[in-house]
């Protein structure tokens, strides 16, 4: 619930409705990745050569234990996919 007065919840709001009549949400799956984009198991490879060898299997069954686990290690991954 947005609070009285609170003009920028209002200008997100209605900037988030403006978005969604500009790009319909079918054509969010229609996203390819870059050709140049780099494969993300490959930089959690090269992570696991400076990492302790005893410790990798724990980090990577934490990272598996469900989706939003995987971010448990991202961050890496995140970086090399958005940087320029």
């Amino acid at each position: 619930m947005l609070a009285d007065g609170d003009d920028r919840a209002i200008h997100a709001s209605s900037a988030g409705r403006a978005a969604r009549q500009s790009v319909r949400r079918r054509d969010h799956a229609e996203w390819d990745a870059p050709s140049q984009r780099g494969d993300p198991v490959a930089v959690l490879r090269e992570q696991d050569a400076t990492r302790i060898p005893g410790l990798v299997p724990i980090r990577h069954g934490r990272m598996t234990a469900d989706p939003f686990a995987s971010y448990r290690g991202a961050g890496a991954i995140m970086a090399h996919t958005t940087s320029p």
